[in-house]
Protein backbone atom coordinates (compact mmCIF):
# COMPACT_ATOMS: atom_id res chain seq x y z
CA UNK A 1 0.00 0.00 0.00
CA UNK A 2 1.36 3.34 -0.94
CA UNK A 3 0.59 6.54 0.86
CA UNK A 4 -0.06 9.86 -0.76
CA UNK A 5 0.72 13.31 0.59
CA UNK A 6 -3.05 13.93 0.75
CA UNK A 7 -3.80 11.44 3.53
CA UNK A 8 -4.59 7.77 3.88
CA UNK A 9 -6.51 5.98 1.14
CA UNK A 10 -10.28 5.96 1.48
CA UNK A 11 -11.77 2.79 2.87
CA UNK A 12 -14.84 1.28 1.25
CA UNK A 13 -15.81 -1.07 4.07
CA UNK A 14 -17.73 -0.24 7.22
CA UNK A 15 -15.92 -0.39 10.56
CA UNK A 16 -16.12 -3.67 12.44
CA UNK A 17 -19.39 -4.13 14.31
CA UNK A 18 -21.31 -1.56 12.26
CA UNK A 19 -23.72 -3.08 9.71
CA UNK A 20 -23.51 -1.61 6.26
CA UNK A 21 -26.41 0.33 4.81
CA UNK A 22 -26.95 -2.23 2.09
CA UNK A 23 -27.30 -4.99 4.70
CA UNK A 24 -29.99 -3.02 6.52
CA UNK A 25 -31.82 -2.39 3.25
CA UNK A 26 -31.63 -6.10 2.40
CA UNK A 27 -33.06 -7.09 5.79
CA UNK A 28 -35.92 -4.60 5.44
CA UNK A 29 -36.66 -5.88 1.93
CA UNK A 30 -36.85 -9.46 3.19
CA UNK A 31 -39.14 -8.49 6.09
CA UNK A 32 -41.47 -6.54 3.80
CA UNK A 33 -41.59 -9.40 1.30
CA UNK A 34 -42.55 -11.85 4.05
CA UNK A 35 -45.21 -9.45 5.37
CA UNK A 36 -46.65 -8.97 1.89
CA UNK A 37 -46.93 -12.70 1.23
CA UNK A 38 -48.29 -13.61 4.66
CA UNK A 39 -50.75 -10.71 4.67
CA UNK A 40 -52.12 -11.66 1.27
CA UNK A 41 -52.42 -15.30 2.29
CA UNK A 42 -54.26 -14.36 5.47
CA UNK A 43 -56.68 -12.24 3.43
CA UNK A 44 -57.09 -15.15 0.99
CA UNK A 45 -57.91 -17.50 3.86
CA UNK A 46 -60.61 -15.11 5.11
CA UNK A 47 -62.03 -14.72 1.60
CA UNK A 48 -62.08 -18.51 1.20
CA UNK A 49 -63.93 -18.91 4.50
CA UNK A 50 -66.47 -16.25 3.53
CA UNK A 51 -66.80 -17.91 0.13
CA UNK A 52 -67.66 -21.25 1.73
CA UNK A 53 -70.12 -19.71 4.17
CA UNK A 54 -71.81 -17.67 1.44
CA UNK A 55 -72.00 -20.56 -1.03
CA UNK A 56 -73.42 -23.05 1.48
CA UNK A 57 -75.45 -20.58 3.51
CA UNK A 58 -74.38 -22.21 6.77
CA UNK A 59 -72.17 -20.78 9.49
CA UNK A 60 -73.79 -20.83 12.92
CA UNK A 61 -77.21 -21.45 11.47
CA UNK A 62 -78.26 -22.17 7.92
CA UNK A 63 -79.96 -19.76 5.55
CA UNK A 64 -80.42 -19.60 1.80
CA UNK A 65 -77.20 -20.43 -0.08
CA UNK A 66 -75.86 -17.96 -2.65
CA UNK A 67 -73.54 -19.91 -4.96
CA UNK A 68 -72.86 -16.96 -7.29
CA UNK A 69 -71.60 -14.71 -4.53
CA UNK A 70 -69.66 -17.63 -3.05
CA UNK A 71 -67.95 -18.25 -6.39
CA UNK A 72 -67.04 -14.57 -6.68
CA UNK A 73 -65.50 -14.64 -3.21
CA UNK A 74 -63.64 -17.83 -4.16
CA UNK A 75 -62.16 -16.04 -7.17
CA UNK A 76 -61.14 -13.21 -4.87
CA UNK A 77 -59.37 -15.74 -2.63
CA UNK A 78 -57.46 -17.14 -5.60
CA UNK A 79 -56.52 -13.63 -6.74
CA UNK A 80 -55.26 -12.79 -3.24
CA UNK A 81 -53.15 -15.96 -3.19
CA UNK A 82 -51.45 -14.82 -6.38
CA UNK A 83 -51.24 -11.16 -5.35
CA UNK A 84 -48.98 -11.73 -2.32
CA UNK A 85 -46.00 -13.22 -4.16
CA UNK A 86 -46.53 -10.84 -7.08
CA UNK A 87 -46.42 -7.79 -4.80
CA UNK A 88 -43.34 -9.16 -3.05
CA UNK A 89 -41.66 -9.64 -6.44
CA UNK A 90 -42.69 -6.13 -7.52
CA UNK A 91 -41.37 -4.63 -4.28
CA UNK A 92 -38.10 -6.53 -4.68
CA UNK A 93 -37.64 -5.30 -8.26
CA UNK A 94 -38.55 -1.65 -7.66
CA UNK A 95 -36.92 -0.91 -4.30
CA UNK A 96 -33.22 -0.18 -4.61
CA UNK A 97 -32.84 2.60 -2.05
CA UNK A 98 -33.98 3.20 1.48
CA UNK A 99 -36.43 5.89 0.32
CA UNK A 100 -38.23 3.44 -1.94
CA UNK A 101 -38.40 0.97 0.93
CA UNK A 102 -39.96 3.64 3.13
CA UNK A 103 -42.74 4.03 0.56
CA UNK A 104 -43.29 0.27 0.46
CA UNK A 105 -43.26 0.16 4.27
CA UNK A 106 -45.99 2.79 4.41
CA UNK A 107 -48.04 0.87 1.84
CA UNK A 108 -47.65 -2.42 3.68
CA UNK A 109 -47.88 -1.26 7.28
CA UNK A 110 -50.09 1.81 6.79
CA UNK A 111 -53.47 0.03 6.76
CA UNK A 112 -52.53 -1.96 9.87
CA UNK A 113 -51.45 1.18 11.71
CA UNK A 114 -54.55 3.06 10.61
CA UNK A 115 -56.84 0.26 11.76
CA UNK A 116 -55.09 0.12 15.14
CA UNK A 117 -55.38 3.89 15.47
CA UNK A 118 -59.07 3.88 14.60
CA UNK A 119 -59.81 0.97 16.92
CA UNK A 120 -58.18 2.91 19.75
CA UNK A 121 -60.17 6.02 18.89
CA UNK A 122 -63.51 4.28 18.31
CA UNK A 123 -64.76 4.75 21.89
CA UNK A 124 -64.02 8.45 21.60
CA UNK A 125 -65.71 8.99 18.22
CA UNK A 126 -69.28 9.53 19.55
CA UNK A 127 -68.02 12.44 21.66
CA UNK A 128 -66.30 14.24 18.78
Amino acid sequence: MTTTPYGPPATTTAPAGVPSRSAAVRVLRVLLAVLLVLGAWAAAALAALFSYVTATGCFLSCSEPQPGAGAALGLLAVALLAAGPFLAWLMWRTSRSSRELVVWSVLVLGPLGLSLLLSGLSPLLPFV
